[in-house]
């Protein structure tokens, strides 16, 4: 039987810290890292990159949620609209098709358009989570 995925991932992980160990690697490790080799130093990778920006990346993101937090949700949406709006019109005027592809791509998690849609979507299940608190549909009559 073929080892689960969680177990494989495991394996991997295991595998890339004992490329980072400073010590003579038996035959047997030697052996399974190379098997192992794309999907170990993928690993690897993920890990200095996530290092390299994605720490710094998640603070922001972090730091910003907390002060985009404290606005009232129709500030949020407010500052939603207004960013739509931005992107509707550079995209009316683009009349030669010359636009970066980024404008395309989903916003990156530490930008406000994300953070804003992220609270926004948040709130409004909470909203609704409290509608319907009771078991009782937020439409539905009440039972008599």
């Amino acid at each position: 039987m073929s080892p689960s995925y969680e177990e494989r991932q495991a394996e991997i992980k295991r595998l890339a810290l004992l490329c980072l160990e400073d010590r003579d690697l038996t035959d047997e490790e030697l052996d399974q890292i190379i098997e192992a080799e794309k999907e170990t130093s993928s690993f690897l990778l993920r890990c200095f990159r996530f290092a390299q920006t994605g720490v710094a990346q998640e603070k922001r993101y972090r730091t910003r949620w907390k002060e985009l937090d404290e606005l009232s949700t129709e500030e949020l949406k407010d500052r939603a609209g207004a960013i739509a709006s931005r992107r509707a019109n550079i995209l009316e005027a683009d009349t030669h098709d010359d636009l970066d592809d980024s404008l395309f791509e989903s916003p990156p998690i530490d930008s406000d358009e994300y953070i804003i849609c992220e609270l926004l979507k948040e709130r409004e299940e909470r909203r609704g989570s409290r509608k319907t608190q009771g078991g009782g549909s937020p439409i539905a009559p009440p039972q008599d």
